[in-house]
């Protein structure tokens, strides 16, 4: 069982194309795009993260083939089943919880009295506490796990510069820019378009928005 150990990549200099990409989907001009950047940066390999039911058909996808194509191995990464599993367990024992003290809410009489508004404040409680919790395992439990499956291919490769490109969904795009850039890698984030064709300079001061 692997524990959740980030750690920075000492003695070399990572920079990460992330961008953001809901699917496996790609239309000509991002096909260009992306060619482009495979091709100028020599890209050792890419990582998408995307839920675990969706991986064994990740392969038929057009940006699967694609990057196959340009021999650019790509690793689905994500958080492992047994990492969430002890969030999933809490927050379903928290919805358990709320749903039984809803049903005791609607049977009271007097939704006014000191009781009653005591119980709605709790129930509120919950649902905040479910949302908090299940927030937190979408993004930034999510996201360190994610960055810990790159860092760890990342140390396979023997090359002092290394460039990567990781797809993500919109939400998740902040955290992992956040979480790259503490681990020392040089990151340049958006979606697919003209901005990822402008060369960018290998130096010690390159930070891209």
């Amino acid at each position: 069982m692997e524990v959740l150990d980030l750690k920075p990549i000492i003695g070399k200099k990572i920079f990460v194309f992330l961008i953001r990409k809901e699917n496996g989907t790609l239309d000509h001009n991002e096909e260009l795009i992306l060619a482009n950047v495979l091709q100028t940066y020599h890209i050792k390999f890419a990582t998408i993260n995307i839920e675990s039911d969706e991986i064994k058909g990740f392969k038929h996808t057009d940006m699967a083939k694609f990057l196959n194509d340009f021999m650019v191995p790509c690793y689905t990464v994500g958080i492992p089943e047994y990492a969430k599993g002890y969030l999933d367990s809490e927050i379903s024992e928290k919805k358990e919880q709320a749903i039984e003290l809803e049903a005791e809410y609607k049977a009271m009489k007097d939704k006014q009295s000191f009781k009653a508004q005591n119980l709605k404040s709790w129930i509120a409680l919950l649902f905040d506490e479910i949302k908090e919790k299940e927030e937190f395992m979408r993004n930034e439990l999510t996201s360190q796990w994610i960055a810990k499956k790159i860092t760890d291919i990342l140390r396979y490769y023997d090359d002092e510069t290394i460039y990567t490109v990781h797809f993500a969904p919109a939400q998740s795009l902040l955290q992992l820019r956040q979480i790259f850039k503490e681990l020392g890698m040089y990151v340049i984030s958006g979606e697919i378009g003209e901005k990822l064709l402008t060369p960018f300079p290998l130096n010690e001061n390159l930070e891209a928005s």
